[in-house]
């Protein structure tokens, strides 16, 4: 096995930020590596979230009070 992925690596790659090599490196290493595919996934699951509150939000009443930016 590999040397683990730290969370700033993993959060990368849900954002699209590597490479295609480092891509391919780290879906062989979450397929090896139980303790990295389990962050990988709590890190996506909080993204996913995370950005269903801030649709909640820019659509809720709220979201004409506070200013929102891009």
């Amino acid at each position: 096995m590999s040397s683990c992925w730290s969370e700033g690596d993993l959060r990368a790659a849900l954002d699209g930020e590597l490479d295609a090599s480092s891509a391919a490196q780290l879906t062989v290493h979450l397929a090896e590596c139980g303790s990295c595919d389990a962050l990988h996934q709590e890190i996506s699951g909080r993204a996913i979230r995370v950005a269903g509150m801030m649709a909640a939000l820019e659509e809720s009443p709220l979201g004409n009070v506070i200013p929102m930016t891009p």
